[in-house]
């Protein structure tokens, strides 16, 4: 979380003063509405739900997208755990596909774990890292996949005068506490056309078709059995004052980021495809081994700064997934040795979150300047 203020406390005041803390208002517009609204104004296209969690939001548009039993949807060695459970959901399957030297999904790779039953790819834009999206789109058509679009940790990032999460046929937002904007949990979905849209309004709230406030808006759409995944006005009400601060945060991000890359342009970053467009809140160096990036983050939290191996949260590489993907014991150490340069990669990655304060983001200055990476 890195900015709340006065402005948050003053909206929640309003809220609780108005006493009307649940969604649907009648004909007044909710908070809810009105960060759906806000939110499709920023990525340029409409049909924005707001959901519970970021897992719930892959969930739905999985769901709505039309995955299913047998599906196989292709996703990255690196990511969050929720791509592969939101796959799973279904009874499909998540065929995990190498990342490139940018930690993107590697096009040539998913090439070669295709077949007749694939039907989707998650493009996840880890660390707020992204390709050249528009080779991935090519894949999607020729294929004849969906894409879908991981934006949890890239929420502000840009790719040629495009916000990430305007190119998929769904896009997916996480607010959790460690995200670029947060109200401590929370989701969004986004659809490219209307027609899903309106199916996982139904869904995403399994009696919402009955009541008065969406009634005629869905009574075109047929009934199914959905889940309860809305979100109170305290949720709404936080997000629309986080989300008039985006700007200011991503400029602050990037800043720092462009600071520390300039201060040591002699180290291995790692880049997205229009490094000066992203959005993240850490910076990643490429190290010789695992072995540096061990005796890296020692160092680092010698000095009281914060650093981890990029394999140091357990839900985000694919050796840690393995019991989830494979059950049976030889398939889980088939699929791992198949996995080993992956394995290789990841591991050699050192993460650094980046720091608004001033003496941190001195310390931090310090660090990489003098740092020297050896083989």
């Amino acid at each position: 979380m890195y900015e709340i203020g006065s402005e948050e406390i003053e909206a929640l005041k309003n809220l609780f003063s108005s006493k009307k803390l649940f969604r649907y208002q009648g004909k007044q517009k909710s908070q809810c509405e009105i960060l759906e609204k806000k939110f499709s104004s920023y990525l340029g296209r409409g049909n924005s739900l707001l959901v519970n969690t970021g897992t719930n939001a892959l969930i739905l548009s999985l769901h709505v997208l039309g995955i299913k039993a047998g599906d196989e949807v292709l996703v990255p060695s690196y990511a969050f755990i929720a791509d592969i459970v939101a796959i799973q959901k279904f009874g499909a399957k998540p065929i995990v596909v190498n990342v490139d030297e940018n930690l993107s999904l590697d096009l040539q790779d998913a090439q070669s774990k295709l077949t007749n039953k694939t039907k989707a790819m998650i493009l996840v834009y880890m660390d707020g890292l992204f390709p050249k999206i528009e080779n991935h789109i090519e894949f999607c058509q020729k294929n004849s996949l969906l894409l879908i679009e991981d934006v949890a940790q890239a929420l502000g990032g840009e790719y040629q005068g495009r916000k990430l999460g305007s190119f998929g046929d769904a896009s997916c937002f996480s607010f959790n506490v460690d995200k670029i904007i947060t109200a401590g949990e929370g989701g969004l979905v986004n659809f490219k056309n209307l027609e899903p849209f309106k199916k996982a309004l139904m869904l995403h709230d399994f009696p919402v078709k009955f009541g008065k406030t969406y009634h005629d808006y869905l009574a075109d759409v047929d009934y199914e059995l959905g889940y309860s995944m809305r979100v109170s006005e305290i949720t709404a009400a936080l997000l629309n004052v986080q989300l008039e601060r985006l700007p200011s945060i991503v400029n602050k991000l990037r800043m720092h980021r462009q600071a520390l890359i300039e201060a040591a342009p002699h180290l291995p970053w790692i880049r997205a495809s229009e490094d000066a467009n992203q959005a993240s809140t850490q910076v990643l160096i490429k190290c010789p081994s695992a072995k540096h990036v061990a005796s890296l983050t020692g160092e680092l939290l010698g000095l009281g700064l914060e650093a981890l191996p990029l394999y140091g949260k357990s839900v985000h590489c694919f050796w840690q997934w393995g019991e989830l993907v494979y059950p049976e014991m030889r398939e889980r150490k088939l699929f791992e040795m198949s996995m080993v340069e992956q394995r290789i990669h990841l591991s050699s990655i050192l993460k650094i979150p980046i720091s608004y304060d001033a003496n941190v983001f001195e310390k931090q200055i310090d660090f990489v300047k003098s740092l020297k990476l050896n083989n």
